[in-house]
């Protein structure tokens, strides 16, 4: 009889003890952009940089394991590589061909190598020059 009165004062203990927790406050706190204000601030400025593209082309080659890579991380291993070949930075323009011979793909990127210089903040004359071409509506299709 000791224990089930034992047993019961902890069970009762128990319950009492979770519900004294579970009545903890609750707050929630929604902020859109237009209300959060803060003390600390970032104020970021537009970075122009000269494109100094190379007019002979440069071609890297893969042999595609599709077990091991799929199309976009070949794509950008071998850009990667065509890129390391050239000394450049990025690579414009790049045409992939793949060749199928005998079960075995082969990816042919080639493109211009191109390195980016002079690195600045843009100046209001950058900001008009990228307004014109952003409201002509100068894409790679209207060449």
């Amino acid at each position: 009889m000791r224990k089930n009165s034992i047993f019961a004062k902890l069970s009762i203990m128990a319950i009492f003890a979770i519900a004294l927790a579970s009545c903890g406050s609750s707050r929630t706190q929604i902020e859109s952009s237009k209300e959060l204000t803060t003390q600390n601030s970032v104020v970021q400025y537009p970075t122009v940089v000269d494109l100094i593209v190379s007019p002979q082309k440069v071609t890297a080659q893969m042999v595609w394991d599709k077990k091991k890579m799929n199309k976009a991380e070949v794509t950008s291993t071998v850009m990667s590589r065509a890129a390391k070949k050239a000394d450049a930075d990025i690579i414009v323009e790049p045409r992939y061909e793949y060749v199928f011979d005998h079960g075995v793909t082969t990816i042919i990127m080639t493109g211009f190598p191109a390195k980016l210089v002079n690195f600045r903040k843009a100046t209001p004359d950058d900001a008009s020059i990228i307004t014109t071409i952003k409201n002509a509506g100068v894409t790679r299709e209207t060449r």
